[in-house]
C-alpha cells in the first residue's frame, strides 16, 4: 500500500519522536525532537571541518584530565586525598632533611655553596664554578630552545592535516615522539664531549628542540594554564637549587635505588594509561600516581642530579657538562608538564576551550 505525502510526513515526525525519546530517556515535547535530530544530523555533515578535530581533540584531554580533576564520587575524592597527601608528606620529608642537614651535619657550621660543599676536590674553586656555570648555561639553553619549538608547534597543531593524523592514532604519535626523544638522547650522552660547537652541541639543540616539538598537546590547556605553571615550575627550580647550596655533596649519594624505583613506577603507571579504558577502577589510581608521584620523585631527582654534578665537576678529569645539564633538563620538563596539567582550572583560565566550540563547565563534570 503507498502512503501519501501527508503519511509520510506524519510517519516521519513520529520516527524523529520516538528517536529523539530513546536517545534522552525522557519525553520531550515534538518540537525539541525535532530540533535534536536536526541537531544532529548538522553536526554529522560538519565533521570534515577542521575545527571540528580541535574539538574532538579537546573533548579526548577534557575526558582524561578534567573528569578526574572533578572528583567524582567517594572513589575519587580518596584518591585525590591520598595523591595530595603523598606530595605534602614529601614537602614534610625535604623540608626534614633539610633542617636536619643544616643543623646536625654542618662540620663547620656555616652554611657552604656549590662549591664549597664539595669537600675539596683535585681542581681550584674557580675551575670548579666553571665547570658548574657551563653546565648551568646549557640547560637554560635547552629550556629556551624547547620553548621556541613549543611555540612553534603551537602554530604548526592548527593544522587540519595534522590533527586528523593525531586523532585518528594517538598512541602511535605518542610512541614515536617518546622513541624519538629517547633515540637522540641517548645518541647525544654518547658522544664525547669537546670545548667549541661540535656534533654533541648539535646534538643537543636537536634534542631540545624535538622536546618542544612534541609538546603540541599543551595547546589545548591553554596559555595562561602554561604560562602559569612555567612560574610555579621556576619557582620550584629555584628553591631546589638553593637547598642543593648549603646540603654536603654527598647528601643524597645514597638515594639512587630508591629514586630510580619510584621513577620507574611513575614511568609504568604513565604508560599504563595508554591501554586504560578511562572509566576502568585503576585509571584514577594510575592516574594520580603517574602525577602526584612524579611531583615527589622528579623534584628530588633534581636535588640528586645536582649534587652528582657537583661531585663530577670536582673529581672527574673528564666532566661532561651536556650530559649534566640534559638530566638536570629532563628533570625540569617532567616537573613542568605535572604542574601544567594539576594546576586547576585550565577549562576556564583560558578562552581557547570557548573558541573552540567547548563550553563545558566544572558543575557538569560534579553531577
Amino acid at each position: 500500500m503507498l502512503l501519501g505525502p501527508t503519511s509520510l510526513k506524519n510517519v516521519s515526525r513520529i520516527a524523529a519522536d520516538l528517536t529523539s525519546r530513546t536517545l534522552c530517556h525522557s519525553s520531550p515535547l515534538p518540537h525539541r525532537s525535532r530540533k535534536l535530530v536536526r541537531t544532529f544530523f548538522q553536526q554529522a555533515k560538519q565533521k570534515s571541518k577542521p575545527e571540528q578535530h580541535k574539538v574532538r581533540l579537546h573533548q579526548k584531554l577534557r575526558d582524561t584530565v578534567l573528569v578526574l580533576e572533578a572528583k567524582q564520587g567517594p572513589v575519587g575524592k580518596t584518591v585525590a586525598g591520598i595523591g595530595q597527601g603523598i606530595v605534602t608528606a614529601g614537602l614534610v620529608f625535604g623540608s626534614g632533611s633539610l633542617l636536619y642537614y643544616t643543623l646536625f651535619d654542618q662540620d663547620d657550621g656555616e652554611v657552604s655553596t656549590l662549591v664549597s660543599s664539595s669537600g675539596g676536590g683535585l681542581y681550584a674553586p674557580e675551575f670548579i664554578s666553571d665547570r658548574i656555570n657551563t653546565a648551568y648555561m646549557y640547560m637554560f639553553n635547552s629550556l629556551g630552545i624547547s620553548t621556541l619549538g613549543a611555540a612553534a608547534s603551537f602554530r604548526f597543531f592548527r593544522n587540519p592535516i595534522f590533527l586528523n593524523a593525531i586523532s585518528a592514532q594517538p598512541l602511535l604519535a605518542i610512541g614515536l615522539a617518546m622513541a624519538s626523544q629517547f633515540a637522540v638522547t641517548m645518541l647525544v650522552r654518547s658522544l664525547p664531549y669537546r670545548e667549541g660547537f661540535g656534533a654533541k652541541q648539535a646534538g643537543s639543540i636537536a634534542q631540545a628542540l624535538l622536546v618542544g616539538l612534541s609538546a603540541a598537546p599543551l595547546y589545548l590547556l591553554g596559555a595562561q594554564s602554561i604560562i602559569r605553571a612555567g612560574f610555579v615550575t621556576a619557582g620550584l627550580v629555584g628553591g631546589l637549587t638553593g637547598v642543593s647550596t648549603i646540603l654536603p655533596h654527598d647528601a643524597f649519594a645514597k638515594w639512587e635505588i630508591p629514586l630510580r624505583i619510584g621513577m620507574y613506577t611513575v614511568l609504568l603507571s604513565f604508560m599504563a594509561l595508554w591501554f586504560l579504558p578511562r572509566r576502568h577502577f585503576s585509571y584514577t589510581w594510575l592516574y594520580r600516581v603517574a602525577m602526584h608521584g612524579g611531583l615527589v620523585v622528579f623534584p628530588a631527582y633534581y636535588l640528586f642530579n645536582t649534587k652528582a654534578m657537583v661531585r663530577s665537576a670536582t673529581y672527574s678529569p673528564h666532566f661532561d657538562p651536556i650530559n649534566s645539564s640534559m638530566s638536570l633538563y629532563t628533570d625540569v620538563l617532567n616537573i613542568y608538564g605535572r604542574l601544567a596539567f594539576l594546576l586547576p582550572p585550565h577549562y576556564l583560565i583560558s578562552g581557547d576551550a570557548g573558541k573552540m566550540g567547548c563550553t563545558t563547565r566544572p558543575e557538569e563534570f560534579k553531577k
